[in-house]
């Protein structure tokens, strides 16, 4: 048995002994109403973690073992929320000062890119990308970052590429690609090497047919920018999973695109939501996801189709279902406790069995550990 099949054993079998009464848990939160987003239901349970991730629902307490018991008082348990589609370099804020601002709100992972830095550091954009990303596993909340599919030469793509949590190409811009701009085709064709997603970004209704059809032809993988009900449309039609944006356009572009989607009562497991761009003060004053499904909720969706826009629909368009996106066993324990699903107020905020914010607060231990780590970093870059 080599060295990673003698870790998976020994995890394979902790499980097996912790479900067996025979080896001890990290956290049961109890007295809980549990969201299913599989089945759309609620149903009282309670959830068991381990390293980080569910292990068990309504384990049997009579044989547990655990180091420590989280009371859930009947609150609604969630997954927790994800952004689809977020430049979060842009807010000008650190990524830790970020943590601040996104994580109290419910927010457990996000999709960033980062393109606007990148592209405003020239030649640079390597480094620049490398101090984005150093680490990232440290944050309070889940980072998959794109590459620059436009704004940037190729050879920067091509490196950030190759970093870590880099998952895939972000933002294409359809004007090159109408040109049809070798360094385009380079950087299409190094993703689809890697076998890593392609973000898309185009008005649909603004392209002609043909060109449409290539995009998801090579393998784009979604599309972020619909303005109006033709352009979910047509994005939905060519197969595009489809964000639905609210941190840019006005209030009542976004209400118009809400509206669409309950008069022609289009499946919402076509869509995503995800902010785009938001500043840190629209974080702190008005939410993050937990504001905009309490939005999707009050224009008439069903609160956990809501949810699961938030949630599972995103987590399965990037193919991490297994991971993250609902409360089953085997996904990472990031868990939302909230006292409505219509009107999201996360009371408490867990991120791989964690508890990370309360009250809309970041806790002060994790906030003292973010401000020790940053720090530490400059003071080892002088």
């Amino acid at each position: 048995m080599n060295k990673t099949e003698a870790v998976h054993y020994a995890k394979v079998r902790a499980i097996f002994d912790i479900l067996n009464g025979k080896k001890v848990a990290d956290l049961l939160l109890k007295n809980l109403s549990i969201l299913d987003v599989h089945g759309e239901t609620v149903y009282q349970g309670s959830i068991l973690v381990y390293d980080k991730r569910i292990v068990a629902l309504n384990p049997d307490e009579t044989i547990l073992k655990v180091k420590d018991v989280f009371d859930g008082k009947g609150l609604y348990a969630i997954p927790g929320l994800i952004d689809a589609h977020l430049h979060f370099e842009s807010q000008l804020a650190h990524p830790t000062a970020l943590a601040e601002a996104l994580v109290p709100c419910g927010t457990t992972t996000i999709y960033a890119e980062c393109l606007d830095l990148l592209s405003a550091a020239g030649d640079e954009g390597v480094e620049a990308a490398e101090n984005l990303f150093k680490d990232y596993d440290k944050l309070p909340y889940r980072l998959y970052a794109f590459a620059p599919g436009k704004k940037t030469a190729a050879y920067i793509t091509e490196a950030v590429l190759k970093m870590e949590p880099v998952i895939g190409l972000g933002e294409f811009e359809h004007f090159t690609y109408s040109s049809g701009d070798d360094d385009d085709f380079r950087k299409a064709a190094w993703v689809r090497a890697k076998g890593g997603f392609m973000n898309g970004h185009w008005g649909v209704t603004a392209l002609s047919d043909m060109v449409l059809n290539y995009l998801p032809a090579i393998g784009v993988s979604n599309n972020h920018d619909v303005w109006n009900e033709k352009d979910i449309e047509k994005s939905i039609r060519y197969g595009f999973p489809t964000h639905i944006k609210f941190g840019v356009g006005s209030s009542e572009v976004i209400k118009v695109l809400l509206r669409a989607i309950v008069d022609r009562k289009w499946p919402t497991d076509n869509f995503m939501l995800c902010t785009d761009n938001i500043s840190v003060e629209r974080l702190l004053t008005m939410g993050h996801m937990d504001w905009i499904i309490s939005l999707c909720a009050e224009m008439g969706f069903n609160p956990i189709h809501a949810i699961k826009m938030a949630t599972y629909n995103t987590a399965r368009s990037f193919h991490m279902e297994d991971r993250i996106g609902s409360l089953t066993p085997g996904r990472f324990a990031d868990i939302v406790l909230t006292d409505s699903l219509s009107k999201i107020n996360p009371l408490y905020v867990f991120k791989d069995g964690e508890l990370v914010a309360k009250d809309r607060k970041l806790l002060s231990e994790r906030r003292h550990r973010l401000f020790r780590h940053v720090q530490k970093r400059r003071s080892g870059s002088r």
